[in-house]
């Protein structure tokens, strides 16, 4: 998360671009809060992004499945088939 610190040193650079003018404090404050979030939402993204099978080096031609089909599920066992409620058969 941003510190104050960090939003008030951006927010003094964005006054400084901008030639110094006089009443804009809140509007460049809340721009760099805005932008200093933009950033960490991004870099999130960036650390929770799963990679392609093509960046990682591996083909379609390697994978234990078609790369069209999903692997199938497992049968479930036991379970409560063909029981009517109340517990009788």
């Amino acid at each position: 998360m941003a510190t104050e610190q960090q939003v008030k040193e951006l927010a003094y650079h964005l006054w400084e671009q901008e030639g110094r003018p006089h009443g804009m404090h809140l509007e460049h404050y809340y721009r760099a809060l805005t932008s200093l979030r933009q950033r960490e939402r991004e870099q999130e993204a960036k650390g929770r992004a799963v990679p392609s099978l093509a960046n990682i080096g591996i083909s379609s031609s390697q994978m234990p499945f078609p790369a069209h089909a999903e692997p199938s599920k497992p049968k479930q066992r036991g379970g409560r088939r063909g029981k009517k409620p109340g517990g009788h058969a």
